[in-house]
């Protein structure tokens, strides 16, 4: 199951997420706040904190996908910090710029 504590920062126009658990199918809905803040006109980056994330499944990497793809057609930022070499190295090889919109 997947723990979020959120918060947004307008002087800063920065939204942070801090996950921690298993980050599942059925979490995809708690991340919905975070789908938002790429809509909020207010916020112009967006961090995410994985450190504390053990397990990431298939359809949760895909919601990390879309948010991405949803980030670059805002022309908003998204930083992923935290997290094991392991989803670094996946994310890192990804070409985002080559998503389906």
């Amino acid at each position: 199951m997947l723990l979020m504590e959120s918060k947004c920062s307008y002087p800063e126009r920065l939204f942070t997420a801090k996950l921690s658990g298993s980050f599942l199918t059925e979490d995809n809905k708690k991340f919905e706040d975070v789908h938002n803040a790429v809509d909020d006109k207010y916020i112009d980056a967006i961090v995410i904190d994985m450190e504390e994330v053990k397990f990431l499944d298939s359809a949760a990497f895909g919601n990390l996908l879309m948010l991405f793809a949803k980030s670059q057609e805002k022309e908003k930022n998204v930083f992923i910090t935290g997290v094991s070499m392991d989803l670094k190295d996946a994310l890192e090889k990804m070409e985002f710029s080559k998503l389906p919109s």
